[in-house]
């Protein structure tokens, strides 16, 4: 007895071949959720720029704006700053999050390092200092706590740019 595979199994072979065949990202980019970018991580350390010179210029403006809402302003600047970098580091190939770790990693840390700042005004605001004077210490310890971050993070990208796939 000879068996007939049926039409629609046949059907289905052919489409899943085909899916496998003409799908657009490699076997191992799918399995570390890695979409490969034409560019590298070049093009997405533009975003990154330009949301550090977004927080720079919130940071400078922020002390005229202290009674309307120049903390929170500065706030969602820096959460801003922190997704961005979080899309930084994941357009990075797992070859380059690999041999940029620990850079990586040091860079977070800086980030939660410059987080604490507005830790520190919301306790000097609880202990009664100068309100406008405390903030307008914030913004320029947030400028050039992100300055500094920012010179890091060029440096961890000229290393990340000769790290091939």
């Amino acid at each position: 007895m000879k068996l007939k595979p049926s039409r629609n199994v046949l059907a289905a072979l052919v489409m899943l071949s085909l899916t496998a065949w003409f799908d657009p990202q490699p076997a191992a980019a799918q399995s570390y959720g890695y979409r490969p970018y034409p560019y590298g991580p070049r093009i997405t350390l533009v975003p990154l720029q330009r949301q550090l010179d977004q927080f720079q210029r919130t940071c400078r403006m922020a002390p005229g704006y202290y009674t309307q809402g120049g903390y929170d302003m500065v706030w969602q600047q820096f959460q801003a700053l922190r997704s961005t970098y979080a899309a930084f580091q994941e357009a990075l190939s797992p070859n380059q999050a690999y041999e940029g770790g620990n850079d990586l990693a040091d860079l977070d840390a800086g980030l939660d390092i410059i987080q604490k700042a507005f830790t520190r005004y919301q306790n000097n605001r609880a202990a009664t200092y100068p309100a406008s004077a405390s903030f307008d210490s914030l913004c320029k310890v947030l400028s050039r706590s992100v300055t500094v971050w920012s010179l890091e993070l060029q440096e961890v990208f000229n290393r990340l740019r000769s790290v091939r796939g």
